[in-house]
């Protein structure tokens, strides 16, 4: 592989992390044209942060984060900053447990994803409440919730083949 090559090569790989969030956040808001239907889809970006968080967080950087938040609450028509503020919080988060994850199963991961999710969710919901100062119910954040811990380890495992190609073309 040239040198130009090698470059375009290791440059993708390093935005990989951030532009796979990003993808997250955009099939979450795909218009569909099915009624209710985005309070019922997993929180992608919100797994997304997590996984990515424990295995390349060099490569997901705050700024990164911050931006697919901002993302994300623009396209979802939440109070702005919000979406942003809780998947900084749950990175910040990881971060200062990663040790626990690495080179364990991966249903610790699983469970960790599983302590940290529900946290990330209430307090996104209880935060969207206040700043809209009106009751949100809580119903669709609940099966959103579910639905994202059940649909955790395929979306890991994606995440975990798309790294290791990444890593393997560099």
């Amino acid at each position: 592989m040239n040198g130009l090559a090698r470059g375009f090569a290791g440059a993708f790989a390093t935005l990989t992390p951030s532009l796979v969030t990003l993808l997250c956040v955009l099939i979450g808001r795909m218009p569909l044209g099915v009624p209710h239907l985005g309070t019922v889809v997993p929180l992608l970006p919100l797994a997304a942060v997590f996984f990515w968080t424990v295995r390349r967080p060099d490569l997901l950087v705050p700024g990164a984060v911050f931006l697919v938040g901002l993302v994300d609450d623009a396209l979802g028509g939440t109070p702005f900053g919000l979406g942003a503020l809780e998947l900084l919080l749950v990175r910040w988060l990881v971060v200062t447990q990663r040790r626990v994850f690495l080179g364990k199963p991966f249903a610790l991961m699983w469970w960790g994803f599983a302590v940290v999710a529900p946290v990330a969710v209430a307090g996104a919901w209880l935060a969207g409440g206040i700043a809209r100062g009106a009751f949100v119910p809580a119903g669709p954040m609940a099966v959103q919730l579910v639905l994202t811990l059940v649909t955790f380890p395929a979306v890991a495992w994606l995440f975990g083949r798309i790294d290791q190609l990444v890593t393997q073309a560099r």
